[in-house]
Order: C-alpha cells, then sequence, then structure tokens
C-alpha cells in the first residue's frame, strides 16, 4: 500500500498534468516551482513532500502552501521560499 505522502504527491502530478498547478502558479506569480528530497525518490517511504518556490513578485508562500494541500489532500507539505533565503 502506498503511503500517505507517496499519494499526495500522485494527486500534484495529477493537477501538474492537468493545468491546476500551472493556474495557481500564473495566480500567485509563481517563478519556479519543483518537488525535491525523499518524496521523488520511488524506494523511500517519505514523511513529507518538500516544495521548493520561487516568486515573481511578492511571496505568497502561506497562500500557495494552502492550494497545495487543497490538491494534495495532505498538510504533510515542506515550503521552502527560495525568496527568503536570498534576503
Amino acid at each position: 500500500m502506498a503511503s500517505v505522502v507517496r499519494e499526495a504527491l500522485d494527486e500534484l502530478m495529477r493537477a501538474s498534468d492537468d493545468g491546476r498547478v500551472d493556474a495557481v502558479c500564473t495566480e500567485l506569480d509563481v517563478r519556479l516551482l519543483g518537488v525535491f528530497g525523499s518524496a521523488v525518490d520511488p524506494s523511500t517511504d517519505p514523511n513529507d513532500i518538500d516544495v521548493s518556490v520561487w516568486f515573481e513578485g511578492d511571496s505568497r508562500a502561506l497562500d500557495l502552501l494552502d492550494r497545495l494541500t487543497e490538491m494534495s489532500g495532505t498538510d504533510r507539505i515542506d515550503l521552502l521560499d527560495r525568496q527568503a533565503l536570498a534576503g
């Protein structure tokens, strides 16, 4: 049986394939969005989904996190806002 996190990642992939992720990225001015970490390694049973984001304008990280949670069906998402790191 697939883990909750793996199933959530599959949901996000379906949302990407059908354009829902693109629509959210356009709405929230996301320039770059990517998944990294253990969730992308099919040989692991990840605890969460690590997502990296770069916004075109002001960060709307909480809005994005809410939308990703809705699409994936889980709140086990860690969001890394690259702009916040860049200062």
